[in-house]
């Protein structure tokens, strides 16, 4: 019996590949078999884009408007930074990468 190997994609062929069905309009079959890969597998990377240009739509509470976010959240840290921070978690001398 052999064992099933999963082929992991970088990052940059699978966004191609979405920007292939969304913004081409091909169809998911047609884009999968000239990437040589499976239109299972396309459709999934199709389906989370969809998600997360969803869940880049914030909703106000108050208006009703919606509105993108175009913040990308990190890893959390650790350990703390150090540094000489005001009451805003602001400083003059050290960088934090929090936007």
């Amino acid at each position: 019996m052999t064992k099933r190997t999963n082929k992991h994609y970088p990052a940059e062929f699978k966004q191609e590949a979405v920007t292939l069905v969304i913004e081409q309009d091909d169809s998911i079959v047609q884009a999968a078999a000239s990437l040589g890969v499976t239109d299972t597998l396309l459709y999934n990377w199709v389906a989370k884009h969809k998600k997360q240009a969803q869940s880049d739509v914030l909703t106000s509470g108050s208006s009703g408007h919606k509105h993108r976010r175009y913040i990308e959240f990190g890893e959390l840290l650790t350990q703390p930074i150090s540094g000489n921070f005001d009451q805003f978690g602001l400083s003059k001398t050290v960088t934090v990468p929090w936007f």
